[in-house]
């Protein structure tokens, strides 16, 4: 009998799909550093208020990530696990892991995801957001195993935030209930000053600060940059400031 030759694209074809067999089991004999690694958790309640001090924002529905780079995720069933305990106890692994074996160009193409698999970049950290927990640690091992790193045909959503004005605005947030100026209102500002888009993708850019009301006077305030910190600064020592004449104009607007 005549000997059957195989090309060298399929015999790395055929190897790939050899090494996928098994994944979990292949997990646990030969366990990748970022197995134990604990799935970081993206608070909600935080995101959706510090989305709001965000200097740029970009979405793209037919995007690519490093899938090693993916941290956490929103979903409340699976942060605080590793990736490994993931792998092992997803609810939903048994099916994904099936699906992957009998379809693993799914994870190869570089065309749209269906199902679709989306992602939170903030500030450079990169989260699960609504779809794909499972099938990104799928994602993780076979690629750490068949020597890949990106997956491709994903929804990516950027943002890139202006931390030192969302911290102040938490510290300031504070020091109006310490010092009861239940009378000065705080709350985020933003103004769009560009946008790029095409079919499929957008990129905004703004300019972040801090509006303050005063509900007694009726005066509203807005404070960026340098002025953030000497507002934070004039509310800290309300209780010396008040006691003397305003000798500035951020000391009249907190009277």
């Amino acid at each position: 009998m005549s000997e059957i030759l195989t090309s060298p694209m399929q015999n790395i074809q055929n190897n790939r799909e050899n090494r996928i067999t098994g994944l979990f089991e292949k997990a646990i004999s030969d366990k990748p550093e970022f197995s134990l690694a604990i799935i970081e958790k993206l608070d909600m309640d935080e995101f959706r208020e510090i989305r709001e001090f965000s200097l740029e924002e970009y979405w793209c529905d037919e995007d690519s990530i490093n899938v090693f780079e993916v941290s956490g995720t929103r979903h409340p069933d699976y942060y605080g696990m590793t990736w490994l305990e993931l792998l092992e106890n997803g609810k939903r692994m048994k099916l994904n892991l099936s699906l992957f074996e009998s379809n693993p160009g799914y994870y190869l193409e570089d065309i749209r995801k269906f199902p679709s698999m989306s992602y939170i970049r903030l500030d450079g950290k990169t989260y699960v957001d609504a779809d794909g927990n499972h099938r990104t640690c799928i994602a993780k091992f076979y690629f750490y195993y068949t020597g890949r790193t990106n997956l491709h045909g994903v929804t990516v959503k950027e943002y890139i935030t202006d931390r030192y004005t969302y911290n102040a605005f938490r510290n300031l947030k504070e020091l109006l209930k310490e010092k009861r100026l239940f009378h000065i209102e705080a709350s985020p500002f933003r103004e769009k000053l560009s946008r790029e888009d095409t079919a499929g993708w957008m990129r905004e850019h703004f300019k972040v600060g801090i509006k303050v009301r005063n509900k007694r006077t009726a005066v509203e305030k807005i404070f960026f940059g340098d002025d953030v910190f000497r507002l934070l600064n004039r509310v800290s020592s309300f209780n010396i400031i008040k006691k003397v004449a305003p000798f500035n104009d951020i000391d009249r607007f907190l009277k």
